[in-house]
């Protein structure tokens, strides 16, 4: 918001009083930011994946003047190898060894197959 409003001359000139005071014009756009989780855990998530979800209970009037947030989640244990696959980098690797992180035997055979500096730096922890 601040780059927005500092793009714009410090006279108000022609803006309306609402835009000189917030340094925003009207036909001025903003990016939009979302938050995405992933899930570290060694288990599927069963977490609730919204706001309202989280509210102890409310009636419906009560929760109509609450934003709902969505979480935005991704959970590697129930992913698929096709899944995974489709993934690339370093996401990919990250998430193929979540995804195997209740099953040792395949930890260290993934490891041991793989060349990366990525896999070659974990066997040091």
């Amino acid at each position: 918001m601040r780059q927005i409003a500092s793009s714009h001359p410090q006279k108000c000139g022609a803006a309306t009083v609402e835009e000189c005071l917030s340094g925003l014009r009207l036909e001025d756009k903003i990016t939009p930011v979302t938050t995405l989780v992933i899930s570290f855990g060694s288990r599927k998530w069963n977490g609730p994946l919204s706001l309202h979800a989280m509210c102890a209970e409310q009636s419906e009037h009560i929760l109509r003047l609450v934003p709902e947030y969505r979480v935005l989640l991704i959970d590697p244990m129930p992913m698929t190898d096709e899944a995974l696959r489709v993934l690339s980098g370093s996401l990919r690797e990250v998430l193929s060894y979540i995804n195997i992180s209740d099953q040792e035997q395949m930890q260290r055979r993934c490891i041991r197959m793989s060349n990366s500096q990525h896999w070659s730096k974990m066997r040091r922890w």
